[in-house]
């Protein structure tokens, strides 16, 4: 017996912090942004430099690669774009997999640095799920926070077999999940 449905709630880890700025506007490309936008992403992510004060002391100037900068309206809007290929796999693999919510079959939803997966049978889309998920980690340095993670079951806990999602890294929530200040209670109460 297992969980017919659940919620991954995925909270990347420092998100804007190690995204490249090449791959952002590869992706940019991919998505058919345009060369004017596409140019204006440029202007304000490449070509930067910064120098580090400490105690008196100024560096050298170094030429800045990574980093989104989090207080820059344009950066939450270039995550998700960025995250755009994880999301095109995931529901290009977990077609059907999805959560049903009345007439719509949502998949995946992205909010800035953070992502709700709906799952479907999670003991066969979970692992799939995980794969894809370290697969891009490793091309694109991004990592699922487990701490603010977790798993959340949308039906009753029963047993679950040894390759389920439960065995993760994230932290299974049986009764309610916070989540972006959100407490999702299970309807099972």
């Amino acid at each position: 017996m297992l969980h017919e449905y659940e919620l991954a709630f995925l909270n990347i880890k420092q998100a804007f912090d190690y995204v490249h700025w090449d791959y952002v506007c590869q992706v940019l490309e991919w998505m058919g942004l345009g060369c004017n936008y596409i140019n204006w992403v440029k202007l304000l992510y490449t070509s930067l430099w910064a120098r580090v004060r400490t105690e008196g002391y100024v560096s050298a100037e170094t030429v800045l690669q990574w980093d989104m900068r989090q207080e820059c309206l344009l950066s939450p809007l270039s995550f998700a774009i960025t995250m755009g290929p994880l999301v095109c796999r995931l529901r290009q693999i977990l077609h059907g997999w999805g959560t049903p919510i009345g007439n719509i079959v949502p998949l995946v939803s992205l909010f800035a640095d953070n992502a709700i997966i709906y799952l479907r049978r999670p003991d066969i889309s979970g692992p799939i799920m995980l794969k894809i998920m370290q697969k891009l980690s490793e091309l694109l340095v991004l990592w699922v926070d487990s701490i603010k993670s977790a798993l959340f079951s949308l039906d009753q806990l029963v047993d679950l077999p040894s390759g389920h999602l439960q065995n993760s890294a994230l932290p299974w929530e049986v009764d309610s999940a916070k989540y972006l200040c959100t407490q999702i209670f299970n309807r099972e109460q």
